[in-house]
């Protein structure tokens, strides 16, 4: 089986594929570049969507607000071993992370992001009657458009709509190609470009994402074509 994966991944997040016998081929669809960081102590609440920031936020850990909302696992893991001393609250989804940010009626919210990130968090807050929100620049994401000539692809994993609508580009697939998808947004995605096949990782890191498509291969009837729409 033959996969192309829109990520530069790690050797230990390979090897499974590698054990599986898949044949894999790495595409990266943008380049993250860290953005230097002057913080001072910082109050009210924190929100964190990618371990790409955490490079920059690492000399300022003991200045992040006393509560920071994270989307995955992976990265509070790693903000806890640089030693952050914030509660911290973890979803799986930006989405998820809203809802229960807005319940907590923030006045003021850091935003520690990339030059590109999506709208949900604004959107959500914009519920609120007032609120503060900053946003801090950690990395910046440069779009990169490759061209893919690979023989007899059968599979696709995608790890963000970025980078689907990068893959895209220059690129037209067989949209009967079963797209394996980190999480909601991306399946969305994924569903307005037009694939049909789309499969949806219970959780938003790597080694979920590879484990579900070897399950996937080694049976495939359990897998149900959908068509996510949120």
């Amino acid at each position: 089986m033959s996969v192309l994966i829109s990520k530069l991944l790690l050797p230990s997040q390979l090897y499974p594929l590698l054990e599986a016998g898949i044949d894999y081929h790495l595409v990266q669809t943008n380049e993250i570049q860290p953005i230097p960081l002057f913080l001072t102590a910082l109050s009210g609440y924190g929100v964190i969507s990618s371990s790409n920031a955490l490079i920059s936020l690492e000399p300022y850990i003991h200045h992040l607000p006393e509560e920071m909302f994270i989307v995955g696992h992976k990265t509070a893991g790693m903000l806890k071993y640089m030693g952050c001393q914030s509660e911290l609250h973890v979803f799986n989804s930006m989405s998820e992370l809203v809802k229960d940010l807005v319940k907590k009626n923030p006045d003021e919210v850091h935003y520690f992001c990339g030059s590109i990130h999506r709208s949900e968090l604004e959107m959500g807050l914009a519920k609120l009657n007032s609120y503060t929100l900053k946003w801090h620049y950690c990395y910046n994401t440069t779009k990169l458009f490759p061209v893919v000539h690979i023989q007899n692809l059968e599979a696709i994993m995608a790890f963000s709509p970025l980078s689907l609508e990068n893959l895209t580009a220059l690129n037209q697939f067989d949209f009967d190609i079963p797209i394996f998808c980190i999480g909601k947004s991306t399946a969305k995605k994924a569903a307005e470009l037009g694939f049909l096949h789309i499969h949806i990782s219970k959780s938003p890191v790597a080694e979920a994402l590879v484990q579900l498509l070897i399950e996937y291969i080694h049976d495939t009837k359990r897998f149900i074509s959908s068509n996510p729409q949120g």
